[in-house]
């Protein structure tokens, strides 16, 4: 855990301390208009950053993929588009857990 706001931008990465707050500035490649799938596509690709163990993520994704929280189509374009092969596959392999049950 860490007491610093993160900051998304396409110009730096670092630690940065202004007016005294401590900021993290992580450049990263991302929509206009972030959607909330680009954001669990995101917390999947940085979960240690965050904190999170990634087979608590994927449960947690399993479950809310039950329930219809997501755009599945939408999930896997940003996974496409903006993450990595092995961040799809969980996601896949998190969709087919979710239509199995």
């Amino acid at each position: 855990m860490f007491a610093s706001t993160l900051v998304y931008n396409t110009r730096r990465t670092g630690h940065f301390t202004l007016a005294g707050r401590a900021f993290v500035l992580r450049r990263v490649y991302f929509p206009k208009t972030p959607s909330p799938e680009w954001f669990v596509v995101d917390l999947l690709k940085h979960h240690d950053m965050a904190g999170v163990a990634l087979s608590d993520l994927r449960t947690n994704l399993v479950a809310t993929l039950r329930l219809g929280r997501w755009n599945i189509a939408m999930l896997r374009e940003m996974a496409a588009t903006y993450g990595t092969k092995s961040i799809a596959a969980i996601i896949d392999n998190c969709i087919a857990e979710a239509r199995a049950a």
